[in-house]
């Protein structure tokens, strides 16, 4: 999980929503998947779909002249913590509550991660953004253990934005820089002796 939230934080790779079943077949955006009749699943004795939406990723300086097709990164490729705090202008508006330089956390529960309804609320503004929970990187809704590690990075590194946004950046590339560090207390049997402090508050246990 904690190698899953290092690549949400450097890495976001966009993709369009086409339906490529019903797709021309040349579309160069749509690589769908057959699915064959006797597919104990999906086939006819299942679900009866005979084919999977497949859309690939977005294109970028597509077609070149060398005819390659690139894929480009959304996000801020630097260890920077951007899946707590957003990688944009927009996103940071959305997280902060501008109160005391705090993020915005759920209304009758502070040490959980506020609900898109909430901040759409809050901002009188629709948000595109998949789930329930909003935090600096939408696919915090993907499972629930990615969920929970969104959640405990806001109790321990949050929720406090100004000023510990650039330390949270710092103290998370440590976590990756200095392989001792990156062990959670789930583990604890693994190398005993080994410190633990990217999984701790600044300050405390």
């Amino acid at each position: 999980m904690v190698g899953l939230i290092l690549d949400h934080d450097t890495t976001l790779t966009p993709e369009g929503d086409k339906p490529c079943c019903t797709a021309a077949a040349a579309e160069l955006d749509c690589w769908s998947i057959p699915v064959y009749a006797n597919d104990s699943f999906y086939g006819a004795s299942g679900r009866g779909q005979r084919c999977l939406d497949f859309t690939r990723s977005t294109p970028y300086c597509f077609p070149t002249s060398s005819g390659v097709r690139e894929q480009m990164n959304i996000l801020t490729a630097f260890i920077d913590a951007s899946f707590v705090y957003g990688s944009d202008e927009e996103r940071a508006f959305q997280l902060r509550s501008f109160v005391d330089g705090r993020l915005r956390t759920k209304a009758d529960n502070p040490r959980l991660l506020p609900t898109v309804v909430e901040v759409e609320a809050a901002i009188g503004e629709h948000i595109e953004f998949m789930g329930l929970f909003l935090s600096g990187d939408e696919r915090v809704n993907e499972m629930p253990a990615l969920t929970t590690m969104h959640t405990r990075k806001l109790q321990l590194i949050g929720p406090i934005y100004c000023g510990l946004k650039f330390k949270c950046g710092a103290i998370f590339q440590s976590c990756f820089a200095n392989t001792t560090e990156s062990l959670p207390k789930s583990a604890p049997d693994v190398q005993p002796g080994l410190t633990r402090t990217c999984f701790k508050k600044p300050g405390g246990s």
